[in-house]
């Protein structure tokens, strides 16, 4: 692939999806990450991309950006370092203590977003289970209306607690309305649009039976309904449940007639975002913050998508004042008044796990429009890098230790390890000493250097 396609082709990518890593990108294209971040570069320096600690972003309209957006890693400390408040989703247990440990030194309060952290101020989250049994309990009613006696069941879940509890709570809510159900499969769908096209396509051809998919999220049920679409299902002998309703492509399915998804559970992103910087603003100042905060779900087909949502020119809108009435907003959000600027934080940080995921583009979005509202600073963190940095701030701080040992007189065998390079740098400022190494970057580092 020559240069320019290249080029095009990754700021297409950001354009269509939002924010993506440096990883994300190199397995898209096929190509190192070095590769990927000097192309970056690249389309930042022709203004085609915005690049940002990790991967990269759209360019925004020049009214729609955030105050003081940082977008580059400083030279000094971590970005976590660098915020006030983070907002966080559990991603994985090893970049989640490396992450919390680091938020601890620098006593950074976390807002815990869907999943629970350690240390966290407080969680602002659905109620997975409940809102699973609701979605299930519409599900065999719905069935019973257009005459199916017995539903087949395939689960597209994920191993983290709050999509277990979603799983849990669709299957129980399905058997009290229908208690003529069978769950044919549970399959972990990694969350991810591929991975559960794969296996929902696998599962239909051997249990043709199924005629009711349950998926955790958007880009879980979308990959179920491109396996329906490759099998040549006909929409009518299929329903497809969401849990999510994160951003337009599902709306729109919902929205049109003889389409395989049938009904969605409204989390309502909008309402989500606001909750968190509300309450990382509140942990800012010290404030005392409940356990959780449960924010409002409403089962939602296409006759009552328009109750909650109007379709604007481009895109799909809540409509505040029915939210506001209807709904138990759990925390006061003045989304159209503007507050005092004293005692707010000048930076929150926002861990993204799921970069390509509608809710997290969204989510992303609403947040950073929010915080810009108070003039906040916001940054984006991607978790993988960030466990990259740690790693890497750890082996340095390994070979400072390891060559404060090192006295004149020594002979040192070196490895061609990770924290050999390291070292070699710190060795650089010693004398009389012999280096024995199998590494080409140690003898290069340290080749011809005085006293060495």
């Amino acid at each position: 692939m020559k240069i320019n396609p290249r080029l095009e082709r990754i700021a297409a990518l950001i354009d269509e999806r939002g924010f993506l890593t440096v990883g994300e990108l190199s397995r898209l294209c096929d190509v190192s990450e070095m590769t990927v971040r000097r192309h970056l570069e690249q389309l930042d320096a022709l203004g085609r991309v915005k690049r940002v600690y990790g991967g990269a972003v759209p360019l925004q309209a020049d009214g729609d950006r955030a105050p003081e957006e940082e977008t580059q890693a400083a030279p000094d400390g971590f970005p976590v370092e660098r915020v006030d408040v983070l907002i966080a989703t559990s991603v994985d247990p090893y970049y989640d203590n490396l992450l919390v440990d680091r938020a601890i030194k620098k006593n950074i309060p976390i807002i815990a977003e869907s999943i629970e952290m350690p240390n966290q101020q407080t969680l602002v989250t659905v109620d997975n289970y409940r809102a699973g049994f609701d979605l299930g309990r519409w599900a065999g009613n719905f069935l019973h209306t257009r005459g199916i006696a017995k539903a087949f069941l395939l689960d597209l879940t994920f191993h983290q607690p709050n999509t277990q509890a979603r799983s849990r709570g669709f299957s129980e809510g399905l058997a009290q309305s229908m208690p003529a159900h069978e769950l044919v499969l549970s399959i972990n769908a990694q969350s991810r649009r591929a991975t559960a096209c794969q296996m929902a396509r696998d599962a239909l051809r051997v249990y043709p039976q199924i005629n009711l998919i349950f998926a955790i999220n958007d880009s879980t049920a979308l990959g179920a309904i491109d396996a329906c679409h490759e099998l040549d299902i006909d929409p009518a002998q299929m329903t497809v449940i969401t849990f999510g309703l994160e951003g337009d492509t599902l709306k729109n399915e919902l929205a049109e007639r003889g389409a395989y998804c049938k009904a969605g559970l409204a989390m309502f992103p909008e309402i989500v975002s606001l909750t968190c910087i509300e309450a990382a603003i509140a942990a800012f100042n010290g404030q005392q913050l409940p356990e959780r905060y449960i924010t409002p779900h409403v089962v939602l087909s296409g006759e009552t998508l328009t109750d909650y949502y109007k379709r604007s020119a481009s895109s799909w809108e809540l409509r505040w004042d029915v939210a506001r009435q209807t709904l138990k907003i759990p925390i006061a959000i003045e989304r159209e008044k503007s507050r005092s600027k004293t005692h707010l934080p000048s930076k929150i940080g926002l861990i993204v796990p799921f970069s390509e995921h509608e809710w997290y583009k969204n989510l992303t979005a609403m947040l950073k429009e929010y915080a810009a509202q108070y003039s906040i600073a916001f940054q984006i963190i991607d978790a993988e890098q960030n466990a990259r940095d740690e790693v890497e701030s750890r082996r340095r701080a390994i070979a400072v230790k390891a060559a404060a040992l090192v006295n004149a007189g020594d002979v040192l065998l070196v490895d061609g390890g990770p924290v050999a390079a390291y070292l070699a740098q710190e060795l650089k400022a010693s004398r009389d000493i012999t280096i024995i190494t199998d590494s080409v970057t140690v003898f290069d580092i340290l080749n011809r250097t005085p006293g060495i």
